[in-house]
């Protein structure tokens, strides 16, 4: 579904916004969030499908919002990316999946705001019982910095793995 197209007022202009298998996608970039399409809004670089086409996704910004489970922390290179859970699975905006593991290695490195005390503990619960979600393949993700974060978070949680071992 055709939700906005990019005006003449950014670099992007004629891109498409579109609605596709529950899922924002910005033609020529990939996925963006609800939230991302309402900033392009506020700097006045949109143009709506339909009249009503805004307010809808005011409406799937406030559910995103809800299923936000931490945001990085400004001392983060990710600052500001968010960890939400998705189809029983944790999704770090632009990267991809990640498991309940990884979420709390990420809290240990004092990376991560909270949604909520709860939120915390939850994931914590989760990590704890061994989630199995896989990472995508890291030949997969275009990121040089998401690769080299990624190869150093496996080799925290195998010394962390090994460590458990010992004890």
């Amino acid at each position: 579904m055709l939700v906005a197209t990019l005006d003449a007022t950014t670099s992007w202009q004629g891109r498409a916004i579109r609605y596709e298998d529950d899922r924002f996608v910005c033609e020529g970039h990939g996925r963006v969030t609800a939230e991302d399409v309402l900033e392009y809004d506020r700097q006045g670089h949109l143009l709506w499908a339909t009249a009503g086409t805004k307010s809808w996704v005011v409406a799937k910004a406030d559910t995103e919002r809800s299923s936000v489970v931490a945001t990085f922390s400004p001392s983060s290179a990710w600052n500001g990316r968010l960890i939400r859970f998705e189809d029983e699975h944790f999704v770090l905006d632009a990267h991809g999946p990640i498991t309940a593991a990884e979420v709390m290695e990420y809290d240990r490195l004092g990376h991560l705001h909270w949604a909520s005390g709860g939120t915390r503990a939850w994931v914590g619960s989760k990590a704890l019982a061994g989630d199995v979600a896989e990472l995508p393949s890291v030949t997969q993700m275009a990121s040089k910095a998401w690769r080299r974060a990624a190869a150093a978070m496996r080799a925290s949680l195998a010394r962390t793995e090994r460590s458990s071992l010992e004890k």
